[in-house]
């Protein structure tokens, strides 16, 4: 149970990080697309 909750911890402070690091791949890739 307390591997689970500091995974969590991890996950969500990691989480705006890939978010932005998605929006970036995203960005790139419509950029190349168009």
């Amino acid at each position: 149970m307390i591997f689970f909750e500091v995974l969590n911890k991890d996950l969500f402070s990691c989480l705006p990080f890939i978010t932005c690091l998605m929006y970036e791949i995203c960005g790139t890739l419509m950029y190349f697309w168009i």
